[in-house]
């Protein structure tokens, strides 16, 4: 089994770096614990009539921020618009972590990422209301 645990360089200095792209989508989200705003590259998805983030890395630390937070600013070609978001488990769940599967760009990263947590629930997924 793979098991990723990411460097230091890459989770210091790749959402830094990611969230400089122009076009790079991302959302800033308060810390649970320290309150400062933190800079995630993400990936909204369209499923059906709505859009959905998906935290591919299972239970990460931008997961648990936004759960606590309930809300985030969301960041897409240098516009940010404040966003709330709901968590959503079962069957929506499934479909929206079978859609980013199925449409990702990044085949490796995210065939590793699928095979450490094959199941759809190990995937938190937050709805954009």
């Amino acid at each position: 089994m793979v098991y990723l645990r990411p460097g230091w360089l890459q989770r210091k200095l790749e959402p830094m770096f990611m969230t400089r792209l122009p076009n790079q989508p991302y959302i800033r989200v308060r810390g649970r614990t320290t309150g400062q705003m933190r800079s995630i590259p993400v990936r909204p998805l369209e499923v059906g009539d709505s859009w959905y983030l998906v935290s591919l890395p299972g239970n990460s630390n931008w997961a648990r921020n936004l759960r606590a937070a309930a809300s985030a600013e969301l960041v897409e070609k240098g516009k940010a618009r404040s966003i709330t978001v709901t968590e959503v488990f079962g069957d929506e769940q499934a479909a929206a972590v079978a859609e980013y599967l199925a449409s990702s760009t990044y085949r490796p990263t995210i065939k590793l990422l699928s095979e450490r947590l094959p199941n759809p629930t190990d995937h938190p997924v937050f709805r954009i209301d």
